[in-house]
């Protein structure tokens, strides 16, 4: 199997690079990438499907952005990204799963649990 790509989007650097560090570790070989959300949800889907991930792990909220996480995933599943969607957020609402559930969201794991992420990751890697 070639390398699969997983891209990290978080609002927070320090946090972005973190879980980006954690993964690159633990994904050896396969490319991790962190990415920014910037403009709007739509332009931060874009970004991220030109990049060709297999799975993307998305934070839930964006401070100072007039946007969120979920608005990027419904961007996303519009503009035909049918890869695996793990929500990684430090608090995510049920009205927010709820509001998701046609985008089919793989996983919501609460940070700072890296190693249920991990363990997502793998299965996401798997599935796809």
């Amino acid at each position: 199997m070639g390398k699969r790509k997983i891209v990290v989007v978080d609002d927070e650097e320090f946090v972005r690079m973190s879980v980006f560090r954690n993964l690159e570790a633990e994904f050896d070989s396969d490319i991790v990438l962190a990415l920014e959300p910037k403009g709007s949800a739509r332009h931060t889907a874009l970004l991220i499907i030109d990049e060709g991930p297999d799975v993307i792990v998305m934070d839930l909220g964006f401070n100072h952005l007039s946007f969120d996480g979920g608005d990027v995933i419904r961007a996303l599943r519009e503009n035909g990204f049918a890869g695996e969607i793990i929500l990684f957020s430090g608090f995510i609402p049920e009205d927010k799963k709820t509001s998701l559930e046609a985008c089919e969201v793989l996983a919501y794991i609460q940070k700072p649990n890296l190693n249920v992420l991990k363990e997502t990751l793998k299965t996401a890697l798997r599935l796809g």
